[in-house]
């Protein structure tokens, strides 16, 4: 197992917190689109960033895969 497996997406943290793009938004002071950019790993946050959203989720972090990947509706399985 790598680190980047044990390293859990933004999305995730957000959905288990009951979490969307504009109350995580709110709860950092980032704008909205890019709260949802990074949701959607269509962007990587700076570190001021990274360690904004980080606190409002309640980890660490080194804990949160960051980057560019597929979006978790992606890997839903369809109802």
């Amino acid at each position: 197992m790598t680190a980047s497996d044990q390293r859990i997406r933004v999305c995730e943290l957000m959905d288990a917190r009951g979490l969307d793009a504009h109350l995580l938004a709110l709860e950092t002071c980032l704008d909205e689109r890019a709260v949802d950019a990074i949701r959607r790993q269509q962007y990587t946050p700076s570190p001021a960033q990274r360690r904004y959203i980080a606190e409002a989720l309640q980890v660490e972090s080194d804990d949160i895969l960051w980057g560019h990947a597929i979006e978790c509706e992606a890997l839903k399985d369809p109802v």
